[in-house]
């Protein structure tokens, strides 16, 4: 982890082709959820959600929104993982 601009805040950084980083990624595919947790003042955990990439939020016609189960999240998430692991690779070839 790196010190960020923020007081108090930091900076995850992982190398995308280390067998642990291409691990956990996997795993969050195969789970469809993973949990993300940050501070938004020094010393806290004050902001904690489980992030479910198998749901959509869903406009309704009366202007209501709703969670629902979707395929096309998932693969949306694949889709951009592949494009970030593809520019991450041709940067490297430079």
């Amino acid at each position: 982890m790196l010190g960020a601009e923020s007081n108090g805040y930091k900076l995850l950084l992982a190398d995308a082709f280390d067998k642990r980083v291409l691990a956990l990624i996997m795993d969050i595919i195969k789970t469809e959820e993973f949990t993300v947790g940050f501070n938004r003042k020094h010393g806290g955990l004050d902001v904690y959600t489980v992030v479910k990439i198998n749901t959509s939020l869903q406009r309704n016609p009366d202007g209501t929104s709703q969670w629902v189960q979707s395929t096309a999240t998932p693969l949306a998430f694949i889709s951009c993982m592949t494009r970030l692991f593809e520019d991450i690779e041709q940067q490297l070839s430079k």
